[in-house]
């Protein structure tokens, strides 16, 4: 065997870009699902690496939506799903709000402007029927659904150690650009803390995850990196030392292909 050679490569010389895609779901009949479990399918189900989606049984008695409701409620949308999200959670202190959400209402200054809602519920497929249920009555028509995602273990952060997680999402789905509520289940030994009413997963858990996923979730980098250092602002404001976390690889912006060069090692027999 020959000694091993060290090629070094510069994407800039090359052609084009390397341009990765994720492998799609393939499709599958209707009737290889069973609907009493999952209710309707929707979108690919099979053997794809996706997740999975499938439309849940209406949970109201609202009549379907007409074009004039559907014209009023897109007035009031994203009131509609704050309030009925809230009332929620107050309701429920089990429930807990996590994410950018969450973030907007602990911190008195907070950069991003959140639309979409993340919840933690013991009961998560119960409380993201209710809301469907109420965003429904607060419309007065048919207008909210439940989907129910399986996400596999490739959708997931590598340092997870679930094969597969769970997700109902209660979504609009003839408005375009509404904001989703994702309600997944409630992991043992979160830690949380109370704000006006609303349990909220906790300010330093948080601060952690942002970290973590600038390593594991490079496309969320830079939100993650915004929300980090949102919070070491709030932390300082309150004269709380704070021990300045850079990532080597990601401190401003993740990389694009094209600026690094890539080592490989060759074995030639």
């Amino acid at each position: 065997m020959k000694k091993m050679k060290l090629l070094k490569l510069n994407p800039m010389k090359m052609a084009r870009p390397l341009e990765i895609k994720p492998l799609m779901p393939i499709g599958e009949t209707k009737e290889g699902i069973p609907e009493e479990k999952f209710g309707i399918p929707m979108g690919g189900i099979g053997l794809g690496l996706g997740p999975q989606k499938r439309v849940l049984p209406d949970a109201g008695n609202q009549p379907d939506p007409t074009p004039e409701k559907i014209r009023e409620y897109k007035k009031n949308q994203f009131k509609i799903i704050e309030k009925t999200v809230l009332n929620s959670l107050r309701k429920h202190p089990q429930d807990v709000l996590h994410g950018s959400q969450s973030l907007k209402r602990l911190l008195p200054q907070y950069s991003r402007d959140p639309q979409d809602w993340d919840i933690l519920s013991p009961m998560e497929k119960k409380r993201a029927l209710a809301l469907e249920a109420e965003i429904d009555r607060r419309a007065g028509c048919d207008i909210a659904q439940t989907q129910y995602m399986e996400i596999p273990k490739v959708s997931m952060t590598p340092d997870d150690p679930r094969d597969s997680k769970e997700l109902y999402q209660v979504v609009t789905p003839l408005i375009s650009g509404d904001p989703s509520i994702d309600v997944m289940d409630r992991p043992k030994g979160i830690k949380t803390q109370r704000h006006k009413g609303i349990t909220h997963e906790s300010l330093q858990d948080q601060y952690d995850k942002a970290k973590k996923r600038q390593m594991l979730q490079p496309t969320k980098a830079h939100k993650a990196r915004s929300d980090q250092m949102d919070i070491e602002r709030y932390w300082e404001s309150k004269g709380k030392k704070i021990r300045r976390w850079k990532n080597r690889l990601y401190t401003n912006s993740p990389p694009s292909i094209s600026s690094i060069h890539i080592r490989i090692n060759v074995v030639c027999i």
